[in-house]
């Protein structure tokens, strides 16, 4: 896949919420994709080449 074929899916989100706030450290932050069809039957599949966490 090239570049040319990503794009940004969704906003930049805080993870204030599960930092512990102390020298900026956290506690257990969770970050992962997926793809649904919306509880319907389908046979179209989703990859994921390249994930980037900032």
């Amino acid at each position: 896949m090239s570049n040319d074929m990503l794009y940004q899916v969704g906003e930049v989100q805080s993870v204030d919420a599960v930092s512990d706030n102390k020298v900026n450290r956290f506690n257990g932050t969770g970050v992962g994709i997926y793809a649904t069809s919306y509880a319907q039957k389908s046979n179209a599949e989703a990859r994921f080449d390249t994930f980037e966490y900032e």
